[in-house]
């Protein structure tokens, strides 16, 4: 991480991006994002407890 700020939605498609959640369970959350702007076809995002 570096110390820049974080840029407000709306400031273009470098920083906006929106996903599909989906809840897989109690514990697991699961967030996919289409077509990010950089790198890949497509970025998931898993929260687990």
């Amino acid at each position: 991480m570096n110390n820049d700020k974080a840029k407000p939605y709306g400031s273009g498609p470098e920083s906006d991006q929106v996903g599909y959640a989906f809840r897989n369970s109690a514990a697991e959350w699961r967030i996919e994002f289409p077509a990010p702007y950089y790198e890949s076809k497509l970025d998931i995002m898993e929260f687990k407890r």
